[in-house]
């Protein structure tokens, strides 16, 4: 029995009914996704794929689809030869050998309330005002995301990205916080402003398929992409750069502004600033409160900001 994780790929059948017409262009333009019929997509796992199991498939394709829509994916391996790995932890699960179950029975398992918070919809907004250089004019917000436990106390952001990253739901935090922004800030901010919204590049699996959601939204609510700054936290530890350009492109070619955030925090931020060519660069505070008590370095500048909270509208 070949094992993909040293052999190749190996292939696994998705069969539903897209129903919308773009969700079937999205699939079909996404590497490793080729389309067998109108109801069958033939999806890579192993190989060049970031796919190791149907479980890694199921946990993409949360953030997009419905509960409804995952439980209907029928999911098989192509062959039984398909079926081997050499890891414990991806070897084939018994209720797929042989046969077909539903691609909802691979998606995460959760023991936190994250996904019940993101379902839900209890993700909102804090907008910490950004001012210009005379510290009276607002230039524009950053979006910060919060969330509070079902008594209303509050959830800490680390919290929720630990959540996240234990129970593969980086991606759906990630959509989420990223749409429930924008729609908060055509609520509450004046046009014209900027809009500053953090990304974590390991969430955005395929920038082409992983971003179309958030251009539908920009669009439906009628924001100006170019008041629109999407930042990659530096201090996220980049291990592919090649990838984060990818994003970075996708954004820049569809109108928005780029940031590195806390530039200076981690160990590649002039490696990234080089590679990457944003359009702006926020500094790391730590560097910042350095220089203003350094006798060899001059602030010219000050930044101030303040905050002011903004729940999510009601649909």
């Amino acid at each position: 029995m070949s094992c993909a994780c040293i052999s190749g790929a190996r292939q696994v059948m998705l069969e539903f009914d897209a129903m919308e017409q773009s969700l079937s262009e999205d699939l079909s333009s996404l590497p490793h996704w080729s389309r067998r019929n109108d109801k069958v997509w033939s999806v890579e796992v192993g190989g060049q794929s970031g796919y190791r199991t149907p479980e890694d498939i199921a946990n993409f394709l949360t953030a997009f689809l419905s509960d409804e829509l995952l439980d209907s994916i029928a999911c098989s391996w192509d062959s039984a030869v398909d079926q081997g790995c050499c890891l414990q932890s991806c070897s084939p699960r018994e209720d797929v050998q042989g046969g077909r179950t539903s691609l909802a029975q691979f998606a995460s398992k959760t023991s936190s309330p994250l996904l019940e918070i993101l379902k839900g919809n209890q993700i909102y907004s804090h907008f910490q005002a950004v001012f210009e250089r005379d510290a009276e004019t607002i230039w524009g917000y950053e979006c910060l995301m919060r969330a509070n436990q079902l008594n209303g106390t509050p959830i800490s952001p680390a919290q929720l990205l630990e959540w996240a990253r234990a129970e593969n739901l980086l991606s759906m935090l990630d959509r989420v916080c990223r749409e429930t922004h924008l729609r908060n800030a055509a609520y509450s901010i004046d046009a014209g402003k900027k809009i500053l919204i953090n990304f974590m590049p390991t969430a955005i699996y395929e920038p082409a398929f992983c971003l179309r959601s958030t251009l539908r939204v920009v669009e439906k609510l009628g924001l100006d992409p170019a008041n629109i700054v999407f930042e990659v936290v530096e201090s996220e530890e980049v291990k592919d750069q090649d990838h984060l350009r990818k994003i970075l492109e996708f954004y820049r070619n569809a109108g928005f502004l780029t940031a590195l955030d806390d530039l200076g925090a981690g160990s590649s931020g002039l490696g990234l600033l080089a590679g990457l060519s944003p359009n702006l660069v926020k500094l790391d505070r730590g560097l910042v409160s350095k220089a203003a008590t350094s006798k060899s370095y001059t602030i010219s500048e000050s930044i101030y900001s303040k905050a002011f909270i903004w729940p999510a509208p009601a649909h």
